[in-house]
């Protein structure tokens, strides 16, 4: 299309209908994206998260993912920031800082709700503003700057993160001890979290599972440490080693055993997914969020 042949008032009106297009198709994502976390959809692809899809599939910058995430989670705390990230009232910008703020100072719903009207329609630096003021009236002082993780290359990763002076304290206290040695921060660092994986080695272990009325789903020392050993302690769909769990292969509910070859790992996402698969959404209700209603497009 070749714009220079419209009027100024053309142009004017047109670009002004993108962006309320623009508005509307941003918010039809989010609903999109909120059904597939419901579903753990992003798990038959092999991906850790909501985040990991949008980065790797969808092709979203970790800003950009994040942004979107955070706006779907504020949705299901609060469903008026729906309606108004819906009408364009609430940007994904707003919608973070506002996501933000609930994090940081305990709101009833009502005050929740006064806070998303005070911020309607507000640009950037005017929620910035009323947000602060929020906090000044509560006497909450300015929280510390959220912690940025990003890759640098194949091995290693940027971390930016604020934290008190206790813990600083606490780390050149650590310094202290090996500074014969005079090793960097990254060193220190890298000891520390190695003294701790030690200490809660135990915890590292996936969950066993329960026991049920008149029959035990109890999973043995043997078969968790040979099927664990066997997926390298990683989920076997997604690779993760967060929040992992047992699972039969073969539902205990179908009469599924306890046995090595009928247990597998996986994390707490794709045990989800793969109970949704085989007992549909509505079995698995308890554990899932309710679906986020989609936009209702108006003609």
């Amino acid at each position: 299309m070749n714009l220079s042949n419209l009027t100024d008032s053309k142009l004017l009106l047109t670009t002004k209908k993108i962006v309320k297009e623009e508005l509307q198709l941003t918010a039809r994502i989010i609903d999109h994206l909120a059904e597939i976390e419901r579903r753990k959809l992003y798990s038959d692809l092999k991906f850790r998260s909501l985040f990991d899809y949008c980065v790797r599939e969808l092709g979203y910058s970790e800003d950009q993912a994040a942004r979107r995430i955070n706006a779907l989670k504020l949705s299901r705390k609060v469903p008026m920031a729906k309606e108004k990230i819906d009408s364009g009232e609430l940007s994904l910008t707003n919608a973070n800082l506002i996501s933000s703020f609930f994090n940081e100072v305990a709101s009833s719903k009502l005050e929740q709700e006064k806070v998303l009207e005070l911020t309607s329609k507000k640009s950037k630096r005017e929620c910035q503003n009323i947000l602060h003021e929020l906090k000044r009236e509560k006497g909450i002082a300015a929280g510390p700057k959220r912690t940025v993780i990003k890759n640098e290359s194949s091995d290693t990763v940027r971390l930016n993160i604020s934290i008190s002076k206790k813990t600083m304290e606490k780390i050149e206290r650590i310094r202290g001890i090996h500074g014969h040695k005079n090793l960097p921060l990254e060193k220190i660092i890298d000891l520390m979290t190695d003294a701790l994986l030690e200490k809660n080695e135990e915890k590292l272990t996936p969950k066993r599972a329960g026991r049920s009325k008149g029959k035990s789903r109890y999973i043995s020392k043997e078969v968790r440490k040979e099927v664990l050993k066997k997926a390298n302690g990683r989920c076997e769909i997604c690779g993760s080693t967060y929040a992992l769990e047992f699972d039969h292969k073969k539902p205990f509910a179908l009469g599924g055993m306890s046995t090595s070859s009928n247990i597998r790992v996986l994390c707490k996402n794709c045990n989800l997914r793969s109970g949704i698969k085989i007992f549909g959404p509505q079995k698995m209700k308890r554990d899932l969020p309710a679906p986020v209603r989609l936009v209702t497009e108006k003609a």
